[in-house]
């Protein structure tokens, strides 16, 4: 009887819910069982400096590079000189890319996007036109990824993300490019076709 309740307890844990953010959709999309396994042992999140950092950038970009003193509430008195450093870094960095320039169609746009059973919850950072072509593209501030497996990680949400936005128009997805902007590196990531057209044809989760 213990047995069998625990291996209910443990399914309805796993048990994946129906609105899902992209990021999640993502991870889950590359690697379900670990996160399967993930959802059994839950791990709270802590709002490390990275990504309290990150929060500040986004909020900045969003409000058109506005100066003012909302982001500092998301700062600690302990580490705020370090992180004014960066932010300045990343900001510096920004400006000079070609983005800074630009004027947006959309700016944290949020749409849902039905996959299977699910609905996935797709905030994108901004979106673009680009020689007649639409651009989504995500801001990033921390390190950019080396390997295939990280590569493809974080290209998966951008694949939500085009086919969204193409859902919102009502066009074909190959129609929308995908662009990674990784501030720290200034490393402007537009996602290779072969790339997106493999991760596009990954069946939905169930």
């Amino acid at each position: 009887a213990i047995e069998h309740l625990l291996a209910h307890e443990n399914a309805v844990a796993a048990q994946i819910p129906v609105r899902i953010p992209a990021s999640r959709y993502a991870e889950w999309a590359m690697d379900l069982a670990k996160v399967r396994e993930g959802s059994r042992r839950p791990v709270p999140n802590r709002p490390y400096r990275a990504a309290r950092l990150g929060t500040e950038v986004h909020l900045w970009i969003e409000r058109g590079q506005i100066e003012d003193d909302f982001v500092d509430g998301f700062r600690d008195a302990d580490d705020y000189v370090e992180s004014d450093d960066q932010m300045e870094k990343l900001k510096a960095t920004y400006l000079a890319s070609r983005w800074a320039g630009m004027t947006p169609v959309h700016r944290e746009i949020e749409i849902l996007l039905p996959q299977g059973s699910h609905i996935v919850v797709c905030k994108i950072d901004a979106v673009f036109q680009v020689d007649g072509r639409y651009v989504v593209v995500d801001w990033k501030t921390g390190k950019s990824p080396k390997t295939e497996d990280e590569k493809n990680a974080k290209a998966m949400q951008l694949v939500l993300y085009r086919r969204a936005l193409a859902a919102l128009y009502g066009i074909e997805v190959s129609e929308v490019d995908a662009v990674l902007y990784y501030i720290a590196d200034d490393w402007e990531w537009q996602i290779e076709t072969e790339r997106l057209n493999t991760l596009d044809a990954l069946p939905p989760i169930d």
